[in-house]
Order: C-alpha cells, then structure tokens, then sequence
C-alpha cells in the first residue's frame, strides 16, 4: 500500500515552509491532478501553483479554501484518503526475490529481481504463497516517496557543492593572507636593523613584534624608518584581523558541511532501502 502522506509543518502563504514538506505536497497535488509540473521541473521552493493548486483541491473535496495545509489537518487526511482511493499499481510494487539455490523452481528463478504488483499477481501467486515457496517480496518505496527522496538528494548535492566551493574560496583567501603577512615582515626586518643601527647607546625597548613606539638616544634619521615600521604593523594588524573573520566563516561554512553531508548520507541510505531505484534508473 501507498505510504500515509503527511507534513511536518504548516504549508501556506506567511509560513517558513520545510523544503520535504514542499515536495511532498507538490508531489501528491500532481498525483491528485492539482498540479502541473514546469517544464525546468518539481523543486523542493514553494510556488503560487502549489498555493492555487491546495485552493483548488479544498474546493472541490468541500473543506475550508484558505490554501493552507496543517501536519495530520483535514486537508492532508483528505489527501490520504483520494491517494489511496486512486493510486496505481506503481505504488503498490515489491521486487520478487529468490533463494538463489538450486532448490529454487524455473519459473520463480526467472522471476528474480522483476517487479510486480500486490493489485496484479503473476501466475501461481505472489512470493512464498505456492506450495514450498521460499521466495520472498522485496518492499518498494511508494513512487512519491522516493520522488521526494530523489528530489531532496540531488537539492542536497547541489547544496553541498556550494558550501565545498565557499570552503575552498575561504581557504584559498587564508592562504593569500598568510603570504601577505610574511611579505610585509621581510619588508619590516632590514628597516628593523637599521633602527637598531642607527641608536646610539641610547634605550631601545622592544614592544610589538620586536619595535617600540618609544626611541631614545637615537639618530634623528631613523624617525623615518620607525614610522614605516609602525605602518607595517598596522597593516598586519588589519590582515591579522580579515583572517580571523575567514576564520569564522570558515568553520561556519564546515559545520554547514557537516550538518549537509549527515542528511545527503541518510537521504541516500532510505532511498536505497526503498529500493526507489525501480523509479529512477539513473540512481542517486
């Protein structure tokens, strides 16, 4: 049997709508005939078609027409009921597994990993019902089902592609970083010495990175390198300071990942349960 339809939370105009949520609605209104698919395809975004699509279908079946749908509301559990009323064989489907042994009878043998239908049985009945029958039925994901899960798996993809790209780009502005640093402190060493140089006998206290704001006792000649050096450091300052931001972006960006990468894995681990393949070939 078709898998009981139902949202985790409220679909509707004004609402943070779930993104599974939306396709499962898109999914069974197009199954009901309440809507059409666009031409660039069923996406996981909320569109007026989908709200026009909910009015309609409330209309027609006499509930409340405020184009909203509420988890286990009226709305869904009419849907429930018109979808099983008029789901077709696909969704009903098993895949005919054997023993695989020598035991095994031709006719099932040749019935191995083909689908059928629980509505149509093929000669002799369904798996495990003729006598000494050991074969067993493989369950299916129902066909919206797995459209949802087929759906949400490329979106993910797609989604972690993206925050791979930021990573990297994050990464490679660190790195550019870090090399600007390094350049602007060889630049910093020889005017370093030339202060130290240029002091005579006079206290040189070494602060920040090595140089201090305070000269005393030292040639008037090396104001001008003590200035440049204290540029430098600001300069640094303010690198030091963009890194720390990639920095958090960064590991913003990695928790995304993670948290990206968890849901794609459990997305692709159901969808293979539900042997939803036998929908779409093309795998996930």
């Amino acid at each position: 049997m078709m898998a009981s339809f139902n949202i985790k939370s409220t679909i509707g105009d004004g609402y943070n709508m779930n993104l599974d949520d939306v396709m499962s609605v898109k999914t069974i209104l197009n199954s009901l005939g309440y809507y059409d698919v666009p031409k660039y395809g069923m996406t996981v975004y909320p569109d007026q078609q989908m709200i026009v699509g909910i009015k309609s279908y409330q209309h027609d079946n006499g509930l409340t027409v405020d184009g909203y749908m509420k988890h286990s509301g009226e709305t869904v559990k009419s849907m429930n009921r018109n979808s099983s009323e008029g789901s077709d064989v696909k969704t009903q489907a098993y895949i005919w597994r054997t023993k695989s042994d020598n035991k095994v009878r031709s006719s099932h043998a040749e019935r191995e990993g083909k689908i059928f239908s629980w509505d149509n049985p093929p000669e002799g009945g369904h798996p495990g019902e003729a006598y000494n029958c050991r074969c067993e039925a493989e369950p299916v994901g129902s066909e919206n089902e797995c459209q949802v899960l087929y759906v949400r798996i490329k979106n993910l993809k797609e989604s972690l592609k993206l925050v791979i790209d930021r990573l990297e780009k994050l990464n490679a502005e660190s790195i550019a970083l870090v090399k600007e640093i390094e350049k602007l402190r060889q630049k910093r060493k020889p005017q370093i010495g030339k202060v130290i140089a240029g002091c005579i006998g006079g206290a040189f206290t070494g602060a920040k990175r090595g140089v201090s704001g305070a000269v005393s006792g030292c040639a008037s000649s090396v104001v001008t390198d003590v200035h440049d050096i204290s540029k430098i450091n600001q300069a640094i300052d303010k690198i030091i300071k963009e890194m720390t931001i990639i920095e958090n972006l960064r590991k913003i960006a990695y928790k995304r990942y993670e948290k990206i990468n968890t849901e794609l894995l459990e997305a692709i681990e159901k969808y293979n349960k539900n042997n939803c393949s036998v929908y779409f070939p093309d795998g996930t």
